[in-house]
């Protein structure tokens, strides 16, 4: 049956501990033994809990099940894995997980269910997700993973103060739905997702290494949104991108590819040498797509343009650029002024 208990102490024990029903307690220790340790059903502790160096840790056995730590929870000195089920929750305390398996569609949220909107700050390591879903909400404070992502048909970021993952995503889907104006959505690793979508919710929006989108992506009116940190980050966009209406500053590194279609940019700056190319580095089509820039602040660097054999490129203005070249077009247009060291026209 269910436990209900002001103090819940397990110190040391062999094998397993299953708790098939309900828990609720105001504190809950462990020490450090090697045992597994399940919650199969809800439960509620209303202090900060640290699990000491056990075995395996599961919470849930089904995506009902909600595991509220009020007071917060770390799970960083668990030595097994660390499965969850469901919601897991705590009330704008601070939310510390190490690796994590995800056993059904889950919700980490720092905010109670909208209870405690300010949220708590929630820090994860590995998250491999074995086909489920899962959202991230830390209401007005910030997401911090720092393990790769992998398995995961949509990873959705609910809210947040700002989010960095440190290495590599491969996802499904990936959602930024809400992320507080002027705050960072950070990706430094390489990211592979079939879609891509965003808000218009003003964060600014960084993938500083590779990254592959396959369909189709419309960026909302997000505030500053950056492509690499170096000259040889590749972002291929398959089916195409457009940032026009990005509402801040739109940076690009190194490559920026599609598969013979359209490339739709507002206003950019290049943070290196760079090149825009619709033909995917000269691969299939060679037929290319449309280039659509705005104006081009070239801080110096390099910019080649390239838009296969039928595309067309069509470009505001450049200014700041060292060397200009248009290696491959059907026909460009250059409708302001062009302010480059040398201009090189190799193919058109």
């Amino acid at each position: 049956g269910s436990v209900d208990a002001t103090a819940i102490a397990l110190n040391s024990t062999t094998n397993s501990i299953m708790f098939q029903s309900d828990v609720a307690a105001n504190t809950l220790t462990t020490g450090n033994s090697n045992f597994d340790l399940v919650f199969s059903e809800d439960v509620t502790v209303t202090s900060d809990v640290n699990f000491g160096v056990i075995d395996d840790l599961t919470f849930g056995n089904d995506v009902s099940d909600i595991a509220t730590f009020t007071g917060g929870l770390s799970t960083t000195f668990v030595g097994g894995t660390v499965t969850l089920f469901g919601a897991l929750r705590t009330s704008a305390q601070q939310l510390d997980l190490g690796n994590i398996t995800l056993g059904s569609a889950v919700t980490i949220d720092t905010t109670n269910n909208g209870n405690a909107t300010a949220g708590a700050t929630l820090n994860v390591a590995q998250i491999t997700g074995g086909g489920n879903n899962l959202d991230l909400n830390s209401g007005a404070a910030a997401i911090n993973v720092s393990g790769s992502v992998s398995g995961i048909p949509t990873l959705e970021i609910l809210n947040s103060g700002g989010a960095t993952f440190q290495n590599s995503i491969d996802v499904t889907t990936l959602t930024l739905t809400d992320t507080d104006a002027g705050s960072t959505i950070s990706f430094q690793g390489n990211v592979s997702a079939t879609t891509l979508g965003t808000t218009a919710n003003g964060y600014n929006l960084q993938f500083l290494e590779d990254v592959s989108i396959t369909n189709d992506v419309v960026f909302a009116a997000i505030g500053n949104l950056t492509f690499g940190n170096a000259s040889d980050d590749v972002a291929l966009f398959t089916s195409g991108l457009d940032t026009t209406g990005v509402s801040g500053v739109t940076s690009l590194n190194g490559f920026v590819r599609s598969q013979g279609t359209q490339l739709d940019f507002g206003a950019i700056s290049l943070g290196s040498n760079t090149t825009v190319d619709t033909t995917n580095n000269a691969g299939t089509p060679a037929t290319g797509g449309n280039i659509n820039v705005g104006a081009v602040t070239g801080a110096n660097n390099q910019l080649t343009l390239r838009s296969g054999t039928t595309g067309l490129l069509n470009i505001a203005s450049v200014t700041g650029v060292s060397t200009l070249t248009v290696s491959n077009s059907n026909g460009a247009s250059f409708t302001g002024d062009v302010n480059a060291t040398s201009v090189v026209l190799s193919d058109t």
